[in-house]
Order: C-alpha cells, then sequence, then structure tokens
C-alpha cells in the first residue's frame, strides 16, 4: 500500500505501509526516536512491553519510505474507528483533528485520542472492531431515544 505523506502543507516522498521486521524493530523499540539520547532513558521498558503484547497478538504497522527507512507507526484504534463509523448510521461523523501541530495539540489536551460522542474510547488496550461499533451503535441508540422523547 502507498500513500502520499504531507508535512505541514508540503508534499513529500510516498510510503508504503509495512509490518514491522526485524529490519526496524530497534528504531521501533524506541519510537523511530533513534537520534535521540533521551529515548535512552526508558531503558528496555517498551522491549519487554512489546515482547508480552506480541506474544498475545499485537500487531505493529510501520510507514516506510522509498529508502527503507520507518518513518511513523501506524495508528490501528483510528483506522478502526473511522472504518466503523462508515459502516454505521449515515448520521455518525467521523472528524480528524490533525495535531501535529502543537498549539492544536494543546487545545485538544492530547495528541492520539479517539472520542465517540464526546468521551473517551480507549482505557487500556486498543478496542477490537467490533467493541466500537458497539459503543458507537450505543451512542447511536441513545441518541435516537433522546430525541423522540423531546417529541
Amino acid at each position: 500500500m502507498r500513500a502520499p505523506w504531507k508535512r505541514r502543507g508540503q508534499e513529500v516522498d510516498p510510503f508504503r505501509v509495512d509490518d514491522l521486521t526485524e529490519r526496524h524493530l530497534d528504531s521501533y523499540l524506541v519510537c523511530l526516536e533513534d537520534w535521540s539520547p533521551e529515548m535512552a532513558e526508558a531503558g528496555d521498558l517498551k522491549a519487554r512491553w512489546y515482547e508480552r503484547a506480541r506474544d498475545k497478538g499485537l500487531r505493529v504497522k510501520l510507514a516506510v519510505d522509498d529508502d527503507d527507512r520507518a518513518i511513523g507507526m501506524i495508528q490501528y484504534v483510528h483506522e478502526r474507528a473511522r472504518r466503523a463509523a462508515e459502516e454505521c448510521d449515515p448520521e455518525v461523523e467521523f472528524t480528524t483533528i490533525d495535531t501535529f501541530d502543537r498549539d492544536t495539540m494543546l487545545r485538544c489536551g492530547r495528541s492520539d485520542e479517539v472520542f465517540v460522542n464526546g468521551r473517551p474510547l480507549q482505557r487500556g488496550a486498543p478496542p477490537s472492531m467490533q467493541s466500537i461499533r458497539r459503543k458507537i451503535a450505543k451512542q447511536v441508540r441513545r441518541q435516537r431515544t433522546r430525541g423522540s422523547s423531546r417529541s
């Protein structure tokens, strides 16, 4: 899969989405910040977490450029939420807020969050597609019930 990559309004080289392999594992374990001396402070914390999570079925996808460099991590929860919203009632709206800009991120409070009707979707491990669908459907039912009780 190839996609264009934009950074602050400018077009840059396309990338492909790949499964995590041994080639990019070390970079992934430092959140693709192998250039940062601060990442050494975390020690092997992410490596230990990754071993446990991988044994429970964790899959990791990376954006990889034409020079075979990992340039980003793909967020499954966001993609699942977008697909679930598209499959639901036409009244369900999926909105993305680009938090790349620091001021926008600070206004939102977090750089990486999914909300259903103003409430955080995720508490703990990333929810399954089925769980996301159920939560959206529940909110749709609630909204319809509230709407019909006002009539």
